[in-house]
């Protein structure tokens, strides 16, 4: 969830078999290669807190909407996070509606004060698991893998780039959560927990164990998010 000026979408491309900062379309952090539906919107609310150190509870209000079957945009308010201030994320998914796996690049992070936000550019891709035996019960898993580019060296110094990786498992209404952000910078961080989406698809929250890797601290975040036409 982010602000910008900017929509200059630089694909690191990442290939898998057959082609993701909360959404639908985030696993906790990071990005997915799926987007929010065409006209639909996404409200979001993240709240996080860091334990020794600096600490400090971050919160982060942000709003994604599906602009066409294919691209989403975003913009997010953040206070006490890796990036502050009115934030623009943007995604366009590379791969057809109808295909189980997705393939997605997109911007996140980008500010008006450029030289004080992160300006991401990042390729991620949803590969999701084929079981059709509508004899099975509704547990499935996603992989999620993809790359990360931070063009503001001010803000990341010499690990602009990074590698992204996630999982959900789980049925319909409870989903086991991992991901992993490298890098020696305010991205890099380990997150898993366990998220809930209620029985109409409307609402889902997300409670996770952070640890972030620059600042070697530990956290926990709660993620809200409501979904609406």
């Amino acid at each position: 969830m982010r602000k910008i000026l900017v929509l200059g979408c630089v694909a690191l491309a990442m290939l898998a078999c057959n082609m993701v900062l909360a959404t639908p379309t985030q696993v906790i952090e990071m990005p997915t290669g799926t987007v929010v539906p065409e006209e639909e919107y996404n409200w979001g609310l993240d709240l996080r807190t860091t334990f020794g150190g600096a600490g400090g509870v971050g919160v982060r209000p942000g709003l994604t909407y599906g602009a066409t079957e294919d691209f989403e945009i975003g913009v997010d308010w953040a206070t006490n996070y890796p990036a502050n201030g009115v934030l623009l994320n943007a995604k366009w998914r590379v791969t057809d509606e109808d295909k189980d796996d997705a393939l997605a690049v997109g911007v996140m992070g980008v500010g008006l004060n450029f030289n004080q936000t992160p300006n991401v550019l990042y390729a991620v891709a949803t590969l999701q698991d084929d079981d059709d035996d509508e004899d099975e019960d509704d547990n499935s898993f996603n992989f999620h893998v993809g790359a990360y580019y931070g063009t503001n060296a001010n803000y990341f110094g010499a690990s602009q780039f990074g590698f992204m990786a996630g999982a959900d498992f789980g049925d319909d209404e409870w989903r086991g959560i991992v991901e992993y952000m490298s890098g020696n910078n305010p991205l890099g961080v380990f997150s898993a927990g366990v998220g809930y989406m209620d029985d109409d698809n409307e609402w889902r929250a997300v409670l996770a164990y952070q640890y972030w890797l620059q600042q070697r601290q530990s956290g926990v975040t709660l993620q809200i998010d409501y979904f609406t036409d």
